[in-house]
């Protein structure tokens, strides 16, 4: 693998440990990939920074960790998947 694609693994892998110990301490939280983006990882509101996040929750709900709620106007709601 080339170092981009290795520096992406790791930014995903990052991304999604701080997703899940959020999730663990805030078990009812729910928010859109700009909102996961900044106010649960405290990242710059950029394109980059925000697709980054988006990729790291699409990860977890391929894992069966976070589920999916659309909301009107097409946002994606992010949550932890029940037990």
């Amino acid at each position: 693998a080339d170092s981009e694609t290795t520096r992406m693994a790791d930014v995903l892998t990052s991304l999604q440990r701080q997703i899940m110990r959020y999730l663990r301490d805030n078990v009812h939280a729910a928010e859109t990939a700009e909102g996961v983006n900044s106010m649960w990882l405290g990242r710059a509101h950029e394109p980059q920074s925000i697709a980054e996040s988006e990729k790291a929750l699409d990860a977890l709900v391929a894992a069966g960790l976070v589920e999916t709620h659309s909301l009107p106007g097409g946002k994606t709601l992010y949550r932890a998947r029940p037990w």
